[in-house]
């Protein structure tokens, strides 16, 4: 995760979980998943955080929302035995919005 500037501020991977520079941490699980408006693109989620972990930007997020998706689909084909191994980059790009229970 890069900020507006370009600078790495964190990761996301599976979980879904975010893990912030500055230690703070939080895995959300699905309430709400919308087809994005584009087929080729993720759908646009709507996440409840059910774990935190460290103090941070992340320690007071209770809701994670995925929109204007732009492609990151997986390949139509390639998925199976004979591919075993092969790692296969599909580029995405998204806006994440984090809010907390004020």
């Amino acid at each position: 995760m890069l900020d507006q500037q370009g600078q790495r501020i964190g990761q996301h991977y599976g979980g879904p979980t975010w893990e912030m520079e500055d230690g703070s941490k939080v895995i959300g699980e699905l309430q709400t998943r919308v087809d994005a408006p584009q087929s080729d693109d993720i759908p646009w989620l709507l996440l409840q955080v059910k774990s935190h972990e460290g103090d941070g930007v992340l320690s007071e997020v209770n809701w994670i929302q995925r929109v204007n998706t732009d492609g990151g689909k997986s390949p139509s084909g390639g998925c199976d035995h004979t591919h075993q191994n092969q790692e296969i980059r599909v580029d995405y790009s998204a806006d994440y919005y984090f809010y907390k229970q004020e």
